[in-house]
């Protein structure tokens, strides 16, 4: 009880702070937590960008998490706000902001507080990166008819394909915003054949669907591959019992594998640029931030049909797809990439890295952000 109370003094003291600071160029952008997962660390890119322009940027995180140190070594102003959707005083806070943008639809009682303002001065920004296993989870909470100043801006087609099936903001318009990468020159590189290492990034859990990698490699009864294969696997279990069998096919298994809990995002070039073949075999993931940086450094990637790149690939010229429903098929496409000779594969990895260059450009996102928030 008395560390509820603190809490919520801490966070009363920390938007009073945050209202004096708002000004005329001040955008705020509302994130659902400070972790090192994707749509957070996109939400700081975005910063980075408005603050080159002029902006006054402060984010509001309801939660604390390792992002907050990048963002302090950034100089961008931050609050950890615990439970402010509660409070009087972020009304106050998001009444006073010309510019808000909104991250996640996880923030969707944010968006319930704008959306009864009397007031239509503000543009409001709801960057939605979730597909159906949150849009199914949160539909019925979410208001459905949105004034005219929530702009609704999906990651992906994908995303955008996900909130018209559930009949979502059929009164909003929707602009595509792809988050962009950072330009980097790294370039495929000839790889120990004696090690082929096969990485899966992201939290372990159902949705993310690690396990059909280990079935696929299960299946897989080419003796050259398995015995050359190191499994690695990458990610914060958040799901106990999918942990559980997770560990016990591994361990049952023939495959060498190491898993590793997270890795900085300052050290994920060095990670991509040691692996062969970055599979994301997700049941629902609108654009997973992992595969970009992977094609972006010229890394194979293997996708499911359930992913936002599965749109953009074409498979065999700048990456490789599959129907997720399919384990056999996983399998196979597995074997298959294995026996690409490096000339070929050096061809799809440039492809896949023209391909992120072209779509996930800094460039493009940055004048399609500034004309939407200026417009």
């Amino acid at each position: 009880m008395i560390r509820k109370t603190l809490k919520k003094i801490i966070t009363y003291i920390r938007l009073k702070l945050c209202l004096i600071l708002i000004n005329e160029k001040t955008v705020l952008l509302i994130s659902h937590d400070f972790s090192l997962s994707g749509a957070p660390i996109v939400l700081l890119n975005t910063a980075e960008i408005l603050k080159s322009h002029g902006y006054n940027v402060i984010i509001l995180s309801p939660l604390k998490g390792k992002l907050e140190s990048v963002v302090k070594s950034k100089k961008i102003k931050y609050f950890v706000t615990y439970n402010m959707t509660k409070l009087k005083s972020y009304n106050r806070v998001l009444k006073k902001a010309k510019f808000i943008i909104v991250n996640t639809i996880v923030n969707y009682e944010t968006i319930h507080i704008i959306n009864n303002f009397e007031e239509k001065n503000q543009k409001v920004l709801w960057w939605i990166h979730e597909g159906n296993t949150y849009i199914s989870k949160y539909q019925d909470k979410i208001e459905r008819n949105l004034k005219n100043n929530i702009l609704i801006m999906p990651v992906s087609l994908y995303v955008k394909d996900k909130l018209d099936e559930a009949n979502l903001f059929e009164n909003c318009e929707k602009y595509l915003l792809p988050y962009y990468l950072n330009d980097i020159n790294n370039e495929y590189q000839t790889r120990n054949r004696e090690k082929y290492t096969i990485a899966i990034v992201g939290s372990i859990c159902p949705r993310k669907n690690q396990i059909d990698v280990i079935d696929a490699l299960n299946y897989n009864k080419n003796e050259n591959l398995t015995e050359h294969i190191l499994l690695c696997i990458v990610g914060d279990s958040i799901d106990d019992k999918y942990y559980s069998e997770l560990k016990e096919k591994l361990e049952k298994s023939n495959i060498r594998y190491k898993m590793i809990n997270s890795i900085p995002k300052n050290e994920m070039n060095t990670f991509y640029q040691n692996i062969d073949l970055l599979v994301c075999p997700s049941i629902d993931d609108p654009l997973p931030v992992v595969v970009s940086e992977a094609m972006q450094n010229a890394i194979p990637v293997l996708c499911s049909n359930h992913t936002g790149q599965y749109g953009l690939i074409t498979d065999g010229y700048n990456g490789f797809t599959y129907d997720v429903t399919n384990v056999e098929e996983l399998s196979k496409k597995i074997q298959n990439i294995f026996s690409l000779q490096t000339e070929e594969l050096l061809e799809i990895g440039n492809n896949e890295k023209k391909l992120v260059d072209e779509v996930l450009s800094k460039k493009n996102f940055e004048n399609k952000l500034i004309s939407i928030l200026e417009g």
